[in-house]
């Protein structure tokens, strides 16, 4: 019996650090203090869901009537952007080294350390997460910083995912993506290749089964998982948004390996894009990425 209560208790604590992780994510690293952002917090009342922002206007030149929203991968935060070295300096200085493109408010929003944008998302949201992003938080933003633009989206990650998986399937609201090593998702989490690619791409057996859990989950049928599939989308859908997408040479196990795949899907469908490699790790990019997505929507 003390035995059982010990496990029962395990369980439960495992359990609440879980849901922490997911609600809050995990601390940034250090601010880049040249960055200038103002950090802060709404509530989506109905949803009972905090939405935790850091944005950056224009401290570069004049601005865009445009908006960018940055989406993080898992386990990360809304400060990620602005952490030192980190993705967002690279981006600004793709633009202070190139003055013909133009500069973009960038905000970087968290629903906390693991999302994904889909009907019916799971506990502990459970909420359409695909139509708070299109018809409540992207209003909220356009309306309280006055842009009546375009939407544009960078992600990482699993972020990188949500950036591919609603502008594919919504490709007249948001024009043009920047990816970078984007979960693609080629497997289905459903079919038992799904386990055989694993051990293929030496990918640790605890980390396909806690990948292959979560995403079974999530999406609890393989028919909801092929409606949000990259690959599937790629055949369902007969328009695009223009995607720079960048995979690392030192990636995460099975990233470079789908990425490169996905890329062959883009060239095959002609869907207009853009490629780099980086020589860094999964939380690395290419500054190629940054400058083909800002010459792109600079001129859209």
């Amino acid at each position: 019996m003390k035995k059982k209560f010990l496990y029962i208790a395990f369980i439960f604590i495992f359990f609440v650090s879980c849901i922490k992780i997911i609600r809050q994510g995990v601390k940034p690293e250090i601010i880049d203090k040249t960055i200038p952002f103002e950090y802060g917090k709404y509530l989506i009342a109905d949803e009972k869901i905090m939405v935790k922002f850091a944005i950056v206007e224009n401290f570069i030149k004049k601005d865009s009537d445009d908006i960018i929203f940055y989406l993080h991968g898992i386990n990360r935060s809304e400060l990620e952007w602005i952490e030192e070295n980190g993705f967002g300096a690279m981006f600004y200085n793709v633009i202070k080294e190139n003055p013909s493109l133009d500069s973009f408010t960038v905000i970087s929003i968290s629903l906390g350390g693991a999302f994904v944008f889909i009907e019916d998302a799971p506990f502990p949201y459970s909420a359409n997460l695909e139509s708070l992003f299109l018809n409540n938080i992207i209003p909220y933003f356009k309306n309280k910083y006055l842009k009546t633009g375009n939407v544009y989206l960078i992600g990482h990650s699993l972020g990188g995912y949500n950036s591919i998986t609603i502008s594919f399937r919504y490709p007249d609201k948001i024009k043009a993506i920047a990816v970078i090593s984007p979960y693609v998702a080629p497997i289905s989490p459903f079919s038992s290749d799904f386990d055989k690619k694993g051990t293929e791409l030496n990918m640790p057996k605890l980390q396909v089964k806690i990948l292959k859990t979560l995403l079974i989950s999530a999406y609890e049928s393989e028919s909801k998982w092929f409606e949000y599939n990259p690959f599937m989308l790629i055949e369902k859908q007969d328009k695009f948004p223009y995607i720079s997408i960048s995979d690392a040479k030192n990636d995460l196990p099975g990233f470079e390996w789908s990425i490169d795949n996905f890329v062959k899907e883009l060239e095959k469908n002609n869907i207009e894009h853009a490629y780099c490699k980086s020589e860094g790790d999964h939380r690395s990019t290419c500054k190629k990425i940054f400058y083909n997505f800002l010459e792109k929507i600079s001129n859209d």
